[in-house]
């Protein structure tokens, strides 16, 4: 009995990609994909209704040479998209306008894809995908116009040492060791199978063997998705159809993580012979590669409130009326702190400096005839960290004066200031 189960292309299951914008370019999360995302002006609407040819509306051979000589947001790696990642941006959820979402700019026409049809004496026919019913198709000679939308592929690098391949735009991690050429497993157990337990992926399974890898000191893998393994493909390569960073690979079927959403028995798989991807019925005995998902850098939660600590320039007691100067220094830099957070007794606030982001200074000067010593208190959420930690009340901070030894000073009057003289005499009159 053959277990292979061709299933059309066009009838894949729903991409659980998200794609997000940036410029002019959306980034597809699952494939890593970069998609050209240019408003499609009202003089491209009339050419492709009247098929004829300007801007990003072309036959299929110009098409192909748009995007090769294409610059954007800083790129030039552009290319003309194959069919099977032309038809990852179509949403199959929605009745219209099927372009998915983060796309904002929206033509439902006829897109070109680089994929010509293989069979001859056919080959002068494009593969297409119609964007205002979802429809794949191959019934379009390359002489007719079509819509263009380019695409560039980041890299994937290897590391020899770990045996893994990394694509950083997705953050996944591959398997690359010789297992990947050798480690056949069924998606389910003959007896599961037998007994149509179709989802019990217990037992020596595909999901099992990745849950239970170690590799290049990671211990959590998983079987892919049919997006995620998908991505990998090269229909270009020789021999497997895939990625050329990858060392470890047979030009054969290998399992994803997806059921079959019509038929339970099956999973998906994807082909490296043709780089197509189909149903296999889960009880075949079919090669296997893990990923995992690279670590997102995590910054450690700060919860610790900021502390303040005040020094002054004054040794011991100050006895004279000169401006002491305080240091207010924060372990961290903090928002908000200002001359109104410093409650002051016994002296008189000057000019408030801003040192740094966590350093502050702040002249005070001594009350004059008193032995009460100035001190400093700052209250409780005077300020915030860049955590959004308010600190807590600071100890009151005390320095001792004793001004009580200094003379206060008499104003000097001078009995002759603003005097006429003239005025000495009674005969003159002031």
């Amino acid at each position: 009995m053959n277990k292979f189960i061709v299933i059309l292309l066009g009838l894949t299951t729903l991409s659980l990609a998200e794609f997000t914008k940036s410029g002019n370019i959306v980034t597809d999360s699952i494939t890593g994909l970069q998609w050209q995302d240019e408003p499609y002006t009202m003089e491209e609407d009339q050419a492709y209704s009247q098929q004829n040819e300007t801007g990003k509306v072309l036959s299929w051979e110009n098409a192909i040479d748009y995007c090769e000589n294409l610059t954007l947001d800083g790129y030039s790696n552009w290319r003309l998209p194959n069919i099977n990642e032309l038809n990852s941006i179509v949403d199959r959820n929605k009745a219209q306008y099927v372009t998915a979402d983060g796309f904002s700019e929206i033509f439902n026409v006829k897109f070109a894809s680089s994929t010509s049809y293989a069979t001859p004496p056919y080959t002068d026919l494009a593969w297409y995908v119609d964007f205002s019913n979802a429809k794949v198709y191959n019934d379009n000679t390359k002489n007719n116009i079509f819509a263009v939308r380019c695409v560039r592929t980041p890299e994937y690098t290897r590391d020899d040492t770990k045996e893994i391949v990394t694509y950083t735009p997705t953050g996944l991690m591959w398997q690359d060791n010789s297992e990947a050429t050798s480690t056949r497993k069924k998606w389910v157990i003959q007896t599961n199978y037998d007994a149509k337990e179709y989802d019990n992926t217990s037992g020596d399974t595909a999901t099992t063997y990745c849950t239970d890898l170690t590799l290049g000191g990671y211990s959590d893998w998983r079987l892919p998705t049919v997006e995620e393994l998908n991505a990998t493909v090269d229909k270009n390569a020789d021999g497997a159809k895939i990625k050329n960073a990858f060392k470890n690979s047979v030009a054969s079927f290998y399992w994803t993580s997806i059921t079959n959403i019509v038929d339970s028995d099956v999973a998906w798989v994807v082909n490296f012979k043709s780089g197509v991807d189909s149903g296999y019925h889960k009880d075949g005995n079919l090669y296997v590669r893990c990923v995992r998902e690279e670590e997102t850098p995590t910054q450690e939660l700060d919860t610790t409130p900021p502390i303040l600590t005040i020094t002054d320039n004054q040794s011991g007691t100050a006895t004279t009326t000169d401006p002491i100067s305080f240091t207010f220094t924060w372990n961290e830099e903090v928002n908000g702190f200002d001359i109104n957070d410093i409650v002051v007794a016994g002296g008189t606030k000057g000019e408030f400096t801003i040192i740094d982001s966590s350093t502050y200074r702040l002249p005070i000067t001594p009350n004059n005839n008193s032995n009460t010593a100035i001190t400093i208190n700052i209250a409780a959420q005077s300020v915030t960290d860049y955590g959004n930690n308010a600190n807590d009340a600071t100890p009151q901070y005390t320095q001792e004066i004793d001004t009580r030894g200094v003379a206060e000073e008499i104003p000097y009057y001078d009995p002759y200031e603003n005097h006429d003289p003239w005025c000495d005499y009674p005969e003159n009159q002031c």
